[in-house]
């Protein structure tokens, strides 16, 4: 609740969270949702939100997006 009535912009950490939350919930549309401010926001390149894009699509079901996610992350790691 801070975070809204402060106006703290969402970093990294706070779209894998979020992106995993989501996956853990099979909820595509919403994952779907913070891809693209995942995007707006400039973290795309950034690991850890590669990595739970490529869950979250996964999880989904959605194998062919997992893929892209993967194939377009600037870098991998172990977890990649």
């Amino acid at each position: 609740a801070e975070m809204g009535t402060k106006e703290v912009p969402p970093n990294e950490f706070t779209f894998a969270v979020l992106l995993n939350s989501v996956a853990e919930l099979s909820l595509l549309k919403h994952g779907d949702l913070l891809h693209g401010l995942v995007v707006k926001s400039g973290f795309r390149s950034h690991v850890m939100v590669g990595n739970a894009l490529v869950n979250m699509y996964a999880k989904s079901g959605s194998i062919e997006d997992s893929w892209k996610a993967f194939s377009s992350m600037t870098f991998r790691d172990i977890v990649s």
